[in-house]
């Protein structure tokens, strides 16, 4: 937990305007960095790591506390491609559905299709 203090000081922060951007409160984050709780760890190191703390740094492996934000590691034409596929895939699942409305019929939990029982 004292990564994560020297952490939130190398950002220039206080524990309140962490603890706020983080989505957490002052008294979550305050324990945390004492010690005394884990229950902040998930979010409180999700917020770090966008503000560009090594994440190595808070888990002990590395003396380096600057890494890269999150914009820097993910590729954002990558991102757009798998986006725009999913989005494809989203309305093509949206058209099968539509005609499996039409046609009576239904897919059970395991994706087997049936004719539908009742009608909806």
């Amino acid at each position: 937990q004292r990564k994560f203090r020297e952490a939130r000081e190398f950002l220039g922060i206080s524990q309140n305007a962490a603890a706020q951007k983080a989505g957490l409160t002052h008294t979550a984050v305050n324990q945390f960095e004492k010690g005394k709780s884990n229950r902040a760890n998930f979010d409180y190191a999700t917020y770090l790591i966008k503000e560009g703390i090594n994440p190595y740094f808070l888990i002990g492996e590395s003396d380096q506390i600057e890494g890269k934000s999150l914009d820097d590691i993910i590729d954002k034409s990558e991102y757009e491609k798998l986006k725009t596929e999913f989005e494809l895939l989203q309305s093509k699942y949206d058209t099968l559905q539509e005609m499996m409305k039409g046609l009576k019929i239904e897919m059970d939990e395991e994706g087997n299709l049936r004719k539908r029982k009742t009608n909806l």
